[in-house]
Formats: C-alpha cells, structure tokens, sequence
C-alpha cells in the first residue's frame, strides 16, 4: 500500500428533519460549508488523477471509473487541475497552499498560457501580478528573485537558466545558456539579484564575488540587478567589464514595461 492515511468518509446528507431543526444562521453555515466542498472538488480530484497516474504511468484507463462517479463537468475542471499541478505545482512556482485557492477559471488561464508557450514563472506573474508579495525580509528578498527570474524568461525566452545553490553559486543567482549549433552560436548570461534598501549599496564582497563569478563561469553578459544602486566605483567597474545593471525599482520596472509584466512587488 502507498500509505497508511486515514481517509474520512464522505459526510452523509442530512434529514430534512434534521435540516428543520436548524436556526437561519446554522443553515446558511452548512450551506457554506457544501459551497466550498463543491467549489474545491475538482482541485483535490485533480490531485487523486495526478497520483493515479504516478503509479500507473500515463496510459492508466482510470477515467472509466471517474465517469461512473463524476459527471462531465467536473471531471473536465479536474482535468484542468491536473494539469496545473503537473505544470506549476511539482516544479515549485506554484505552492500547495496556493493552488488550493485557484478557481476554475484561473486553472483553465494558467493551463492555456502553458499551450501557448509562455513559461510558468511569466504565466503566474502575468495573470497573479501580487503573487511576488511576501512579508518577511528572507520572504520579500526570495520573492523578489523569482520576480526578476520572470523578466530574465520573458527576456531571453531562447534561454535555458539554472539556479546554482551553495558551493557552485559563486556569485550568481542565475545562468543563461543559449546554444544553437545550427547557427554556431552559444551564450551565456551569469546574473546576481540583491534586494536591497533604494539608498543600500552592495558591499564590496558581495560586488567582488558577483565579478569573479562571471570570469570563472566565462559569461558572455554578466547582468547585476539589485532595487538599491552601485557606488561610483562599482559603476565604473562594471562599464569597464561590460555588465548590464539594472538599479533601483524605477528602472526594474521600465524593463518590466517593455516586456508586458506588472511593475516590480512593494
């Protein structure tokens, strides 16, 4: 057996003697109740498929079953939960507790931005421009990583990007690699992303580190990007060694204009 879980069982369906004996105020709470049972049941049905389909591969004939339980409809919202979980819950830009929220109609946007090409990170962004809010320093700072990480896609949708943690960052938050043998072409782009203070400026380790990065990942861009500004020296620097900066929230969202994205998070 996958688990030991204990599944409750369905709730029966009350009496209507039982219903009668209700006031107006337990009446309208139980009604609540089954509103929310009955409006999140495709995204937990969703879910059952996706674990079906783990264990039984892609070909499982599992909907044969369903149809005798669900009529079309639902199992057609669940089909659309199915898909948003696979597409932006497993690989991480979507949480649990969030696609938990989702409505029908926001899973039927997330999964069409998917047919249309559009990656998770722009998709969410796109249509959830507040989903980059957080609340904590670690939780603004974090947040506003996957926010640049959206522009950096939008930007360079040709690109394939890596996020190197401990060890092997070495100063870079993300990478870029462009390659196209047919054209003789291959790029890399190393980018650093410091959310900072608008008057903070990033230490001299922080700068230091973020340059010898880009020497030994052999970039062929490096791009800084940080919602505080550089000090003279740093920005003669980094006009010296060809990086791109963007500094300061107004020119985030210039560059988040010209790609169609909502301004960058408060």
């Amino acid at each position: 057996m996958p688990g030991s879980l204990s599944v409750p069982e369905p709730s029966r369906l009350l009496s209507f003697e039982e219903i009668d004996k209700l006031t107006d105020e337990q009446l309208f709470e139980e009604i609540r109740k089954r509103g929310d049972v009955i409006r999140n049941s495709f995204l937990e049905i969703g879910k059952m498929i996706v674990a079906l389909k783990k264990r039984h591969g892609e070909d499982f004939k599992h909907y044969g079953f369903l149809k005798n339980v669900f009529d079309h409809g639902t199992l057609s919202n669940a089909g659309y939960a199915e898909k948003v979980w696979t597409l932006y819950v497993e690989p991480g830009v979507v949480t649990e507790q969030d696609f938990e929220k989702l409505t029908f109609s926001q899973c039927r946007a997330l999964t069409k931005s998917s047919k249309a090409g559009q990656s998770p990170e722009v998709a969410v962004l796109s249509l959830f421009p507040n989903y980059a809010k957080g609340n904590s320093a670690a939780e603004l700072g974090r947040k506003f990583e996957n926010y640049v990480f959206c522009l950096l896609k939008a930007r360079h949708a040709d690109f394939s990007w890596t996020t190197p943690r401990g060890p092997l960052e070495r100063g870079l938050d993300f990478i870029g690699n462009y390659n196209s043998p047919q054209e003789g072409i291959q790029k890399r782009i190393g980018v650093q992303v410091k959310f900072h203070a608008a008057t903070a400026y990033p230490t001299e380790q922080e700068w230091l580190r973020f340059l010898a990065g880009c020497f030994m990942r052999r970039v062929d861009l490096g791009l800084f990007v940080t919602t505080g500004k550089l000090t003279g020296e740093q920005g003669r620097q980094a006009h010296e060694a060809g990086v791109e900066v963007w500094q300061g929230r107004e020119e985030i969202n210039r560059v988040a204009k010209r790609l169609d994205l909502p301004p960058c998070p408060d």
